[in-house]
């Protein structure tokens, strides 16, 4: 026989009794079965190494606070200061970018009021600059074209200006609402 016949029977061999083992594995495996005693001592003893694996949990808690206290206690006062100086110049970038946002809102709200839109649209409406926010305003016009003017039109006034409704007169009303053209 050749070398290469050789490896192939040898190959052959190895798929043979691979199958075999495997079979009877299968059966094997097939055949046992347990009762609920034993069942709930298999459940019982690995609930136990798990519990084993984080009994310490508590103490390397404990450990990992006293370090922190220790590096912090080593620090220099320039490092405390650096660190409380990073930890301030975050939390006012963080405030600084809800401002814009509720800047932004704000105007959205507005263009909002004085394209005769619902309000309620605010967050559908893009763009960061006034002008941004404009051109989409326009085009969401556009796109629901004569359905908008069913919508109204924004308030008479002062931009941003909110009438006192219930302490106006009855002509007062008429005047500011209604206005006669």
């Amino acid at each position: 026989m050749t070398t290469e016949e050789l490896a192939a029977k040898a190959i052959a061999d190895k798929a043979e009794e691979t199958k075999a083992n495997e079979a009877k594995e299968n059966s094997d495996k097939e055949q046992k079965t347990f009762t609920q005693k034993e069942v709930d001592a298999i459940a019982g003893n690995r609930a136990a190494r798990e519990r084993e694996k984080f009994a310490d949990y508590e103490t390397l808690k404990q450990k990992a606070l006293k370090l922190d206290e220790q590096d912090l206690a080593n620090k220099s006062d320039l490092e405390k200061e650096q660190a409380k100086s990073a930890k301030f110049e975050k939390l006012l970038a963080e405030k600084e970018i809800e401002k814009q946002n509720l800047l932004t809102e704000n105007l959205k709200l507005s263009l909002l009021e004085l394209a005769g839109l619902p309000k309620t649209w605010v967050k559908r409406i893009t763009g960061k600059t006034e002008e941004e926010i404009k051109i989409d305003i326009e085009d969401l016009k556009k796109i629901l074209g004569d359905k908008v003017a069913n919508l109204g039109t924004a308030p008479r006034g002062n931009p941003g200006e909110t009438p006192d409704v219930e302490n106006m007169t009855l002509a007062e009303y008429e005047a500011h609402f209604h206005p006669k053209k």
